[in-house]
């Protein structure tokens, strides 16, 4: 087994949200589309073989389990974040952004939940993906000393979550006073945003539903770029708060009055 492959495997252990039933299953996900690349295109067992155009390949080719696609999906996002963001619309249409009336009931969605945690969490977790257009990854890892709030508004430092330089996005309303409160108070290098060792998209789908199912955080931060487009932000500004190279393959989007 090349190294890259025992990587995705020793990753998969520290990934606790998995448990040992949901580790067993990626693993047999894991082996059945290596199986497949081997046969098909005489590959040998690597990380790059889970690039977003082999994923698709596979998924073309056999009729997986919603939750195979949903997991080996999840592991080429991990290692190729910037290959998932250069998709354009045409493989991202499961991703679109969200229409003006799915977006209108999301906080009120998130203030329903069962329980004061579930509010908050959920309440939390929507602001940081539709208010600042975070990943999953990057809410995960927000602390409070990331948050920074001043008299021209409530902003997020991405430099630490993302490796990069310094970036301060500003909390697009009606969200800043929800990020502002919930770093208010908590000990700086205190995670604020992520509820236990769940992924945030198992978090989210125990919890009650919107529109038949509850908000995917990718769409939600497609809403983000979408919006940002709309006002005529100019595209580099957008992209460096994004963390992408590039805007253009959300013009299309930003164009489509049906969202």
């Amino acid at each position: 087994m090349r190294p890259k492959t025992i990587e995705i495997l020793e990753w998969l252990h520290t990934e606790r949200s998995w448990g040992a039933k949901g580790l067993s299953s990626i693993r047999g996900y894991i082996a059945t589309f290596l199986l497949h690349c081997h046969t098909r295109f005489d590959a040998e067992p690597d990380i790059s073989l889970f690039r977003p155009d082999m994923l698709e390949s596979y998924f073309t080719e056999r009729r997986d389990t919603a939750d195979a696609r949903q997991r080996l999906t999840f592991i080429s996002e991990h290692f190729y974040p910037e290959l998932w963001e250069r998709v354009g619309p045409r493989q991202r249409q499961h991703n679109p952004p969200y229409t003006a009336a799915e977006d209108r009931a999301f906080l009120e969605w998130a203030r329903s939940q069962s329980t004061a945690e579930r509010r908050h969490y959920c309440t939390l977790i929507l602001a940081l993906a539709r208010g600042v257009g975070l990943r999953a990854q990057e809410i995960e890892g927000l602390q409070a000393d990331d948050v920074l709030v001043t008299g021209d508004g409530v902003y997020v430092e991405t430099g630490r979550l993302r490796g990069t330089d310094a970036v301060l996005v500003p909390v697009a309303e009606p969200f800043a006073g929800i990020v502002a409160d919930a770093a208010r108070g908590a000990l700086p290098d205190t995670r604020i945003s992520k509820p236990g060792q769940q992924r945030l998209s198992v978090y989210l789908r125990r919890g009650k539903s919107v529109h038949g199912g509850v908000p995917l955080l990718q769409r939600l931060r497609n809403t983000w770029v979408v919006e940002r487009l709309r006002e005529g932000m100019d595209e580099d500004v957008i992209s460096r708060w994004a963390g992408l190279s590039h805007v253009t393959d959300y013009r299309d989007w930003a164009a489509d009055t049906q969202y």
